[in-house]
């Protein structure tokens, strides 16, 4: 499923959440960790994909219809 958002500098995306492994609150929004890896700066190994987007986790949650976990 594919979601429009908008990152913490202000730009328009569309993240495809079927390559999303998850997505954490953040004080400035959601952070969204994908299932892919980018080349670190410092040494170049390589480190999970993250985006950090301005919308609530909780209005995420209700895009994706994400049920609670049962206790």
């Amino acid at each position: 499923m594919w979601i429009s958002l908008t990152t913490t500098n202000q730009t328009k995306t569309v993240v495809d959440f079927s390559k999303v492994l998850h997505a954490n609150d953040h004080p400035n929004g959601t952070q969204i960790v994908f299932d892919a890896s980018v080349p670190d700066k410092d040494n170049g190994a390589p480190t999970p994909k993250i985006i950090y987007v301005v919308e609530r986790i909780e209005v995420i949650e209700r895009t994706l219809r994400a049920r609670k976990a049962r206790k």
